[in-house]
């Protein structure tokens, strides 16, 4: 009788397996559902892809698709708490990506959060205190995204600086930077911000060198920047200013989220100082500001 007991009162394999597979279906839903009001919430305020950049967004979105994905499941462990949310997200990401809903690069960098607040969405279901037939707080994104979504944000100026050491004297590396020649396709190496999408560098050329004049940086998929030069010492030191030809970049070259001159990224100045070495290289510093 015991025996029969145990195995009346366990969760069948088969009824574990279906609701692994219920939960990450209904999760998968929520989640697409979600994706399709922010896309009704960005018409209905006429802002371009911010609602998906919100905190209800990328927070509690993901913590109830792992919430409505671990909720079908009769005795959730750990590892079910922990990783069937992930099916979820991945599956939605994957929608999203073929879509086109979203670019490559915000789908990788959002990707860590979503599965983490997933886990804790799919955690908090399988937890006693916290009975998973409570639903309604399902809802807040939908009452959440619009409100913040009229926040204005911050502005924050980030520098990036660059250095490296090439061996040629300064007035070698100075004729490479003023004006590079046309990238070759064995000069490139494999990097990880054009494995994520954007365009590589091409070429820059400045026809007069001389405070005032442009100089004209290209890069794959139509993408020109136009600097404006503020300082120049050949030799020595270049400065300018970096305007983006957004009106002549495609609409798929970049994600709109990382579109220069959108509402999220833009770039403002930038320079070059070269530094004489005792081997008779140069030291090279590249600064930026965005």
């Amino acid at each position: 009788m015991n025996g029969e007991a145990e195995a009346a009162g366990a969760p069948r394999p088969r009824s574990a397996a279906r609701a692994v597979l219920l939960g990450a279906i209904a999760g998968l839903l929520y989640g697409v559902i979600g994706r399709l009001l922010t896309l009704g919430v960005e018409e209905w305020l006429r802002i371009s892809s911010f609602a998906v950049m919100t905190v209800s967004f990328l927070a509690l979105v993901p913590m109830g698709m792992g919430w409505l994905a671990v909720r079908p499941h009769p005795a959730p462990g750990v590892a079910v708490r922990a990783f069937v949310p992930w099916l979820s997200v991945l599956a939605c990401l994957a929608v999203a990506a073929l879509l086109g809903w979203e670019g490559s690069i915000c789908l990788v960098m959002g990707a860590p959060v979503m599965l983490v607040m997933s886990s804790i969405g799919g955690t908090l279901a399988g937890s006693r205190r916290h009975p998973p037939r409570h639903d309604a707080w399902l809802v807040l994104p939908l009452l959440l995204v619009p409100l913040e979504s009229r926040w204005p944000g911050r502005t924050q100026v980030r520098e990036v600086r660059v250095e490296r050491d090439v061996h040629a004297p300064p007035a070698v590396a100075w004729r490479e930077i003023v004006q590079v020649p046309a990238i070759r396709e064995e000069e490139r190496r494999p990097a990880l911000f054009t494995a994520l999408g954007f365009p590589r560098p091409v070429s820059a050329t400045l026809a007069i060198e001389a405070v005032g004049e442009v100089r004209h940086a290209r890069f794959e998929g139509g993408v020109l920047f136009e600097e404006t030069v503020t300082a120049l010492v050949p030799a020595e030191r270049l400065e300018f200013t970096l305007r983006a030809r957004s009106d002549l970049i495609p609409p798929s070259s970049l994600d709109p989220h990382v579109t220069i001159g959108g509402p999220f990224f833009d770039t403002l100045d930038g320079s070059y100082a070269l530094q004489p070495l005792e081997d008779g290289g140069t030291h090279v510093v590249l600064v930026s500001r965005h």
